[in-house]
């Protein structure tokens, strides 16, 4: 066999089937329609911002979030009703499952929880976890060291826990990551600030602590047990914008519709140059006057509006019930 022989047969063996050139076309086909999908994905976001559209945020955080359950009836309800359940009756702690008398450690857990009030404070952390992404309880246990020490032993048991103090997702972040690869608490918070002063909802307070604490002494509460939590609104926190929205409109709707505001049409009789010398201003300055007149006009049920050779005709609202969006 000569070379051009060898050749051929060699071509002839490399040559794909068509097996091998139908998967390849079937690849090529699916990478074309997904490039495809995703230039048309790419000019769809180009033709529509959603949010941008509707009024709602690219992103929330943890002020939105706070301001949506602290104002908004809806948020607050829903927040409210799953602590409410949480929390219908406050736990105990038993020493076992099975029935008996309670025992004297038992006794003084109950006690110390119910003078300290330690249950409520820790359901109140656990409501402020539903609000922001996480909650915390922050414990202040009298061990003779700094808060930003780690708890070793403590002299008293049950009684060395003087206070719980709940903290918003705001006033407790981390401020130190554990870096050391071999270290147990690896990649999880090494100390925490906690700012007291973070919320900004106008109560109040006498001695603003800001300090740096030690996780031993701070117990986080969310949905995934650290502060990568998600919070209860975030799912519905277009809707309840939407809702805002329907409420909010549908108040100042009827306020316009019960007190409208007026439209100013000037008889052919009209004298304006007597109508401001009435009101004591020049002729020049009479449509701010008048703007004036019908401004105060429009804050009280209890105004009167007097003009001469003008006629004031009320602006019809016609308002429709917002039943659905209610329901």
């Amino acid at each position: 066999m000569g070379a051009y022989g060898i050749d051929a047969g060699r071509r002839a063996a490399n040559r794909p089937t068509i097996p091998q050139i139908e998967a390849e076309n079937m690849i090529a086909n699916e990478r074309t329609a997904h490039a495809l999908r995703a230039i048309a994905a790419t000019m769809a976001d180009q033709k529509h911002d959603h949010n941008g559209d509707f009024g709602y945020p690219d992103h929330i955080n943890f002020p939105m979030l706070y301001g949506m359950w602290d104002r908004n009836s809806l948020a607050g309800a829903g927040v409210s009703r799953i602590s409410d359940t949480v929390w219908r009756e406050m736990p105990r702690l038993q020493e076992r499952e099975a029935s008996h008398s309670e025992t004297a450690q038992e006794k003084l857990i109950r006690e110390t929880f119910d003078d300290r009030r330690l249950w409520q404070k820790l359901a109140e952390a656990h409501m402020r976890s539903l609000v922001g992404d996480y909650g915390a309880a922050i414990l202040r246990i009298a061990d003779g060291k700094a808060w930003h020490e780690p708890v070793e032993s403590v002299a008293g048991g049950i009684k060395a826990i003087w206070d719980i103090i709940p903290a918003w997702e705001s006033q407790l972040v981390v401020s130190k990551w554990e870096q050391n690869p071999r270290a147990a608490n690896y990649g999880q918070p090494a100390l925490y600030q906690f700012n007291e002063v973070q919320i900004e909802d106008g109560k109040p307070r006498g001695t603003v602590r800001s300090m740096q604490i030690h996780p031993d002494r701070v117990l986080i509460w969310s949905s995934t047990g650290d502060t990568f939590g998600r919070s209860v609104l975030r799912h519905g926190f277009n809707s309840l914008i939407d809702y805002a929205k329907v409420i909010g409109a549908g108040g100042e709707g009827f306020w316009k519709a019960a007190r409208s505001s007026m439209q100013l049409e000037v008889m052919p009789e009209a004298k304006l140059q007597d109508l401001a010398a009435a009101m004591g201003v020049k002729i020049d300055e009479l449509p701010d006057k008048l703007d004036e007149a019908v401004s105060d006009f429009g804050k009280g049920y209890d105004k009167s509006l007097m003009m001469q050779g003008i006629k004031a005709t009320p602006v019809g609202v016609t308002m429709t019930a917002p039943r659905q969006r209610q329901n």
